[in-house]
């Protein structure tokens, strides 16, 4: 039946078409000149790029040449894009009340809806395999803790398949190392010695794991003596993510190849968003739960130290325990993905590997000022569970 119709409509185009192209076009009149007579008076015709109006000239009407007019552009239809807005150099706003109208962000009642909104952001984000080539290889001296290998293995290629990198990671190590000398002979074959002697600084510090722009590396032993598994679990689990994301920070805003955190930013905008990832990471993986293990350890840690009595701008150092950049920086973190999303959120970086402040870059990555964002984030903070002390 709906074939039939569409045969019926074409044959009645057709009979159409054949009909005006049977009765031709009409004559063309003679075009006007400047100066000939004409009638009636006022009557107007256009030939080619003038138009001709039939005017009083004494006692004869004759016809008055004049350019045409041209005709009004046609507006050209808006262009969607996913990359960041340009930057405008806003002026900041007076007070956190113009912050939130002029941003269009809203106001959160209470911390849920801002997990809620940042959690779903960074699944969305994470959905999309971005980085098909990459390949992350674990290195895991005998003895390593099986579950912690785990933990590192998905949570660093899940990292490094979706997120944005500047150019191709598509080879990167993990290393995960039960005594000093494995971590030290590993790092040699890998690369050299000067960087296997880097290496061997960070494991004498104490550390249970450090990163790099293509390497991370973990302390088994520094692990053990302080019963990180047990007694810092979630903080183990997101360390994968954690480190991972470290690197796309620095492969992104330094050009020079060195080793450089925090690279220009704030320290909060540092270990605060790859603590986000750390712990989103766990979470996407079912290692840890976001918002009943995850985000409280973020919120202990901002009240454990005299962070807490510090607004976030300043805090650009990372000297705990006086100035602990890890859990108010992650909250701001989520605070920010919840409202404009991950892809904005890593742009930021973008800019400032293009030379943009960090300030320029916030903005040009976001649309809002960054004195704005402050604004906000300290008129929210109390609801998102960190009120300044």
């Amino acid at each position: 039946m709906r074939w039939g119709k569409q045969i019926s409509g074409i044959i009645t185009a057709a009979m159409v078409t054949a009909t005006l192209l049977a009765g031709g076009s009409p004559s063309l009149a003679a075009a006007p000149k400047a100066g000939a007579a004409c009638s009636p008076a006022g009557k107007t015709i256009s030939s080619g790029k003038s138009t001709f109006t039939c005017v009083k000239s004494g006692k004869k009407l004759v016809w008055k040449a004049s350019a045409a007019a041209k005709p009004a552009p046609e507006p050209k239809p808006t262009e969607s894009s996913t990359t960041a807005p340009a930057f405008q150099g806003l002026a900041p706003s007076e007070n956190a009340a113009a912050a939130w109208t002029r941003s269009g962000w809203v106001k959160p009642s209470s911390a849920a809806a801002t997990i809620s909104a940042a959690s779903a952001n960074f699944k969305s984000y994470i959905s999309t395999t971005r980085n098909p080539n990459a390949k992350v290889t674990v290195w895991a001296e005998t003895g390593a803790d099986p579950v912690l290998v785990n933990w590192v293995t998905k949570g660093s290629q899940l990292v490094a398949d979706s997120f944005e990198t500047p150019g191709a990671m598509n080879r990167f190590n993990d290393v995960l190392a039960v005594s000093r000398k494995y971590l030290v002979d590993t790092f040699t074959t890998l690369y050299d010695s000067r960087y296997a002697d880097a290496q061997a600084g960070a494991w004498d510090s104490g550390n249970p794991a450090w990163g790099g722009r293509t390497s991370n590396a973990w302390s088994l032993a520094n692990i053990t003596k302080n019963n990180g598994m047990v007694n810092d679990r979630v903080g183990m689990a997101q360390t994968a993510g954690h480190e991972y994301f470290h690197a796309i920070q620095e492969n992104f805003v330094n050009a020079s190849g060195t080793n450089c955190g925090p690279c220009g930013t704030p320290q909060w905008f540092w270990e605060g968003p790859a603590m986000f990832v750390g712990l989103q990471t766990a979470n996407q993986l079912g290692f840890v739960d976001y918002t009943a293990d995850g985000r409280p350890t973020s919120v202990n840690r901002v009240h454990r130290f005299p962070t807490a009595k510090l607004k976030l701008e300043d805090v650009s150092v990372n000297t705990p325990p006086s100035v602990d950049p890890y859990g108010i920086g992650e909250i701001a973190t989520e605070f920010l993905v919840a409202n404009v999303g991950m892809a904005k959120f890593v742009d930021i970086y973008r800019q400032i590997g293009a030379g943009a402040s960090f300030a320029v870059a916030f903005e040009k990555g976001t649309g809002v000022p960054l004195s704005d964002f402050y604004l906000m984030f300290e008129d929210a903070r109390t609801d998102l569970g960190i009120p300044q002390e």
